[in-house]
């Protein structure tokens, strides 16, 4: 619900800020999550499966989780800053990076709370909160466009909002599950290190098509370029929403599952599997088909364009999916390492396919690259699996 009402705010954002000022604001928004991505480790998942799996890790374990986020998303907050000055090195810029990086640190520890409530099986926390990060920020930003503040304004709404989202957070954690203070305890920070840093890259990717192609798109063809790109982006953004949130809902169920009886669990990931395919690649068939009337309807003869970059990405919703759920196995099976092979390749392949495609074919390249990029983690993730599985029978 969240990322449907976002999407449709984003309509809001477009026609109020035009072609420039949108352009900037998705620009930022796309490397403050791609940084992110990168600066949480991959500890949120950690999280989410062992405080399901053992209640006491919420005080032995947890704590070291939230200091490593907080230390790790204010160097990201730094590279954040750097990587946008390089991209365009003006004034407004330095001001409208140094504001969203600011976004960073309060991110982490938010998404630290949300694991824990996932991990205590309160998914029901999580998606209230979800829903009110969203009024917050359709609310401040809304405020901040009639007091005529412009993008800079947006910017500002969307980084307050995330701290009275993460303060709130805390504050419920505290009271209905347990206080979690921000430590660095030895044990838990080697653990953490060698089950989290290999989800780094996992992490990254979960965000779709990483968000390396905005970054690329923008320093090949600029921010209108990242405007159009960026409307059909956010769209497909939403339709994973739901593979996504399958994919973090079921950690939990399946660390039990697999505990207790992982042929049942297998069976269980496959028949859920072929639905989420065939309904996903019903939905994209639709979305192909009445794309390009449904963008200019929205948005306007300006963002046309979209609908036919939209038509394209959309190609990536079924296997995007079914990859979701794919990962989840390799992280419940604690096997997360293998991760690193299937989302470091699918990294430096979105590179050097938007680096390539992006010069020539403007946002068409980015879409192109990220349906390759897309495929070669289904295919991969498909292999890790099977591979996975036959290993546990050669054992047996």
């Amino acid at each position: 619900m969240n990322r449907v009402l976002g999407f449709f705010w984003t309509v809001v954002l477009a026609r109020a800020l035009g072609l420039e000022g949108f352009g900037e604001y998705t620009y930022l928004v796309a490397l403050v999550t791609l940084t992110s991505a990168f600066a949480e480790g991959g500890f949120t998942s950690i999280v989410s499966r062992d405080v399901a799996r053992d209640p006491a890790q919420l005080q032995e374990m947890v704590p070291t989780a939230m200091g490593l986020t907080v230390i790790f998303n204010i160097a990201a907050a730094l590279i954040t800053v750097a990587i946008a000055l390089i991209d365009t090195p003006s004034r407004a810029r330095f001001l409208h990076a140094g504001l969203v990086a600011l976004y960073l640190p309060s991110n982490g520890i938010f998404n630290v709370i949300s694991a824990v409530f996932r991990g205590r099986d309160r998914f029901l926390y999580d998606s209230v909160f979800n829903i009110v990060q969203f009024v917050a920020f359709a609310v401040l930003s809304g405020v901040a466009l009639l007091l005529g503040w412009g993008v800079t304004g947006v910017i500002a709404a969307f980084v307050v909002r995330q701290y009275l989202t993460a303060g709130a957070s805390m504050i419920l954690c505290e009271r209905r599950i347990g206080r979690v203070p921000i430590a660095l305890r030895r044990p838990a920070l080697r653990y953490l290190l060698r089950e989290g840093l290999p989800l780094m890259l996992s992490g990254a990717a979960a965000q779709v098509y990483i968000r390396v192609d905005i970054i690329i798109l923008s320093l090949a063809a600029g921010t209108t370029a990242v405007a159009i790109y960026s409307i059909a982006s956010r769209f497909v953004d939403t339709l994973t929403t739901a593979a996504s949130a399958l994919g973090f809902a079921s950690l939990p169920l399946l660390a039990t599952l697999f505990r207790a009886d992982p042929d049942h669990a297998r069976q269980f990931i496959r028949r859920i599997s072929w639905r989420v395919l065939l309904f996903s690649a019903i939905g994209s068939a639709v979305g192909i088909a009445v794309s390009p009337a449904l963008i200019r309807s929205l948005y306007g003869a300006p963002f046309a364009a979209a609908g036919h970059v939209l038509q394209i990405l959309l190609l990536t919703i079924p296997i995007y999916a079914v990859s979701q759920l794919l990962s989840t196995v390799v992280v419940v099976e604690g096997r997360q390492k293998a991760l690193v092979g299937v989302y470091g390749g699918a990294t430096l392949l979105s590179i050097v396919l938007n680096a390539l495609l992006a010069p020539q074919l403007n946002y068409y390249g980015s879409a192109l690259a990220g349906v390759a990029t897309a495929t070669s983690v289904g295919v991969a993730l498909l292999f890790v699996t099977r591979r996975l599985k036959g290993e546990e029978t050669g054992h047996a």
